[in-house]
């Protein structure tokens, strides 16, 4: 069923008044038309609605097109199908841009603006994995080669988690661990464990 968006404004707006009228019955007639008079008033029971339309984002490259190792682009193109894009195999202009900007010989510094849910997490997670992934299999001892710095504590569990997936899916070779300041004794140890060694919890 298609939704009309100034009809469907329409009726919830008569049936507030009509709940009003019913909750404020009036038996003096001034009262019952100054009531009347309030609620025939333009913006008084809502304001104006805000439609804004969303345009589908740019297609970009093919993930496999990207300088990404293979498994990495294996799980954004099964991450895409399961959110049901019509192209899963296909990033985002906005993704495959910034994601071949910082993985070329001379990167630049980027600023990805979009709306919500585009993917802006992954384009530049997807290039810390990478180079992550390259360290691992360029040096023989394990280690911390990776720091990603939050302002804020809400942002880090989402990323966190796109970026344990990413690993876990691709079977890489690298670990994946979230510090945080207020943390326990426990905590710190498994953090320190979890640096230590190439192993990640799936």
């Amino acid at each position: 069923m298609t939704l009309h968006p100034i009809l469907a404004l329409d009726h919830v707006i008569e049936e507030y008044r009509d709940y009003l009228r019913t909750e404020f019955r009036a038996k003096d007639p001034a009262l019952k038309e100054a009531l009347e008079r309030e609620l025939d008033q333009p913006l008084f029971l809502a304001q104006e609605p805000f439609f804004q339309a969303h345009r589908p984002f740019r297609p970009g490259k093919r993930w496999d097109e990207l300088p990404l190792d293979p498994r990495l682009a294996r799980v954004m193109t099964e991450r895409a199908r399961r959110h049901g894009a019509a192209r899963p195999e296909v990033a985002f202009l906005h993704q495959s841009d910034t994601i071949r900007n910082l993985l070329s010989p001379d990167p630049r510094p980027v600023v990805v603006t979009t709306g919500t849910g585009p993917g802006k997490t992954e384009a530049f997670l997807l290039p810390v994995i990478q180079n992550a992934l390259e360290d691992a299999a360029r040096y023989s001892r394990s280690g911390l080669t990776t720091i990603l710095v939050y302002p804020m504590n809400a942002l880090a569990p989402t990323t966190s988690s796109s970026a344990s997936r990413s690993i876990c899916r691709g079977q890489g070779s690298v670990a994946w661990c979230r510090w945080r300041s207020m943390i326990g004794a426990r905590a710190r140890r498994s953090a320190r464990r979890c640096a230590a060694t190439r192993r990640t919890s799936c």
